[in-house]
């Protein structure tokens, strides 16, 4: 398409927010083999996860309640990686999962907002966030796609958005099981996402 959309390359993926689901994703997205960097501010945890191959901060402990021991956790695939340098994660990657709350995400995209602006391609972003924040200036309720593209409106060609929701556990997308995905946005993206980055046709992941 005109913005770029054919072209965006699905082999590697970048993860803002290491938490539960961000983690949950990173297991999932590295056993099928994509290039998968997970994003985060503090230096010390990317050194240790890039280490040890755990998140220590996050779903390790649940994991080892799961699977009879922490010394049974398996360990993310090796082309997991993690690093502080959010400008770099902008650069090199084309699909961005947003895995933040609600509350932090105005902040995030002010971070992000100058990288996505200096990038050549498009960015798609993929949000997996739950809930609902007020307006800074209006009080209205709206959603983590409003959020995004109010804070991004004057970067609208150069990302798209699609949403990703449950009903879904974190534990379960770690380690495998089957879980029901919905995917939203534009027809193409969605497509995009659900057959190239969720790999939806696979037996882990239904989508609606």
């Amino acid at each position: 398409g005109e913005n770029g959309e054919d072209n965006l390359d699905s082999s590697k993926v970048a993860i803002i927010g290491p938490g539960r689901l961000g983690t949950a994703l990173a297991y999932k997205l590295g056993r099928d083999d994509k290039k998968v960097t997970i994003y985060y501010h503090d230096a010390e945890l990317c050194r240790v996860i890039n280490k040890e191959h755990l998140n220590p901060k996050h779903l390790t402990d649940d994991l080892g309640r799961l699977s009879g021991g922490k010394e049974n956790v398996p360990k993310l695939p090796s082309n997991v990686s993690a690093t502080n340098d959010l400008e770099r994660i902008v650069e090199e990657n084309d699909f961005i999962f947003l895995a933040v709350t609600v509350n932090r995400l105005p902040e995030l995209l002010n971070y992000l907002k100058q990288a996505i602006s200096k990038r050549k391609g498009n960015t798609c972003f993929i949000s997996p966030i739950k809930g609902l924040a007020s307006d800074q200036k209006t009080k209205e309720l709206i959603t983590p796609s409003q959020i995004i593209n109010n804070n991004l409106f004057d970067l609208s060609r150069k990302y798209k958005i699609v949403c990703i929701g449950g009903p879904f556990f974190d534990v379960d997308i770690a380690l495998g099981k089957p879980v029901c995905v919905t995917v939203a946005g534009s027809k193409k993206m969605s497509k995009v996402v659900r057959s190239e980055i969720i790999r939806c046709d696979r037996s882990e992941l239904t989508s609606w």
